[in-house]
């Protein structure tokens, strides 16, 4: 029959095929939020005087409420989890990186990232303290790749 039916279940099965052997190697994406730890000195990340215009309000496991310096706007972001400000380095990397480390131990492409503003701690969670990347041993300040 060329009324177009078999054409259109002729596709819908090579997509409903297509979809079931690409879902065998997908792996979910997750999103983790680090919210940043004062630093030694007890400054933030600004410098004295700069303008920020955006405050985590609140957070728990798995959201984090920002909002606006106003107090107009309050933006909230579901996430795969939350790392609190007194996390340690070791803690925050068992938390990220075993579901990608078994992911690509089963032949997954994974692909592990950090992102932010300038000064809010991605050097910090990826390489960890500076005299940790001198250490031959483990130290509690190593970052996830030390």
């Amino acid at each position: 029959r060329r009324d177009g039916r078999d054409e259109h279940l002729s596709s819908s099965l090579g997509l409903a095929r297509l979809t079931r052997m690409a879902s065998k190697k997908l792996v979910p994406s997750s999103v983790f939020v680090r919210i940043r730890p004062i630093s030694h000195d007890g400054k933030s990340g600004h410098t004295e005087g700069e303008a920020v215009n955006k405050k985590i309000a609140k957070w728990d496991a798995t959201t984090v409420s920002v909002q606006d310096d106003d107090l107009r706007e309050t933006t909230t972001f579901d996430v795969t989890g939350v790392i609190p400000p007194e996390t340690e380095q070791e803690e925050a990397c068992n938390t990220m990186v075993p579901d990608l480390l078994n992911a690509f131990k089963t032949d997954c492409n994974v692909l592990l990232f950090a992102y932010g503003q300038t000064g809010s701690g991605k050097t910090h969670t990826m390489l960890g303290e500076i005299k940790s990347l001198s250490s031959a041993e483990p130290l509690p300040g190593w970052g996830i790749f030390p």
